[in-house]
């Protein structure tokens, strides 16, 4: 089980869609511009990105994994700036509607902009007012001037865009439009 999560925590959803992750992702990429293989790889910097501003660099951040592609989540792991912050929630204990309610009531959630699962976790939180729901960034060009310190020294640099207005654009694979009913 987790154990020493902080009260205030992230969520990271790390999907690999069966070895297909890549040519997901590349759709959304063309679709809404999403930076084609970080939402799978998940590089250090690019969580940071998100929770640097937040406040929330110093928290738990749990994942929540189809438990296909480990790399990830090791990556994370050896990370020395928040690799002591990660818990990934254990196979023997995950489920769809524990890893759902995890995602939801987190206070910032990372998504994968090609996973049906992580757009419902983002709606949701949505429909509950709550903010911080990333599952649309890119890279930013090199002479951005829009950029953190801790980024730029790194030498990545990551824009966060359209995130409550896309999510009500399209689902990610299906092309229906999110906001019809089926009936």
């Amino acid at each position: 089980y987790i154990m020493n999560i902080t009260e205030k925590y992230s969520v990271v959803h790390s999907r690999f869609f069966e070895g297909n992750g890549y040519k997901s992702l590349e759709k959304m990429h063309k679709k809404f511009g999403v930076d084609p293989k970080a939402s799978i790889d998940l590089p250090p910097d690019y969580i940071t990105s998100i929770l640097t501003p937040l406040g929330m660099q110093n928290k738990s951040i749990i994942i929540i994994a189809d438990g296909k592609n480990t790399e990830p989540v090791n990556r994370l792991k050896s990370d020395p700036g928040i690799g002591h912050l990660i818990h990934l929630v254990p196979p023997d204990v995950s489920s769809m509607i524990g890893d759902m309610m995890i995602g939801i009531l987190g206070d910032v959630f990372i998504g994968n902009p090609a996973s049906t699962f992580s757009w419902f976790i983002a709606q949701s939180r949505n429909a509950l007012g709550l903010d911080h729901s990333y599952l649309f960034l890119k890279r930013q060009k090199e002479n951005s001037t829009n950029r953190s310190d801790d980024n730029s020294k790194r030498g990545r640099y990551w824009e966060i865009f359209c995130n409550d207005d896309c999510l009500y654009d399209e689902y990610p694979r299906t092309g229906r439009n999110a906001s019809a009913s089926d009936g």
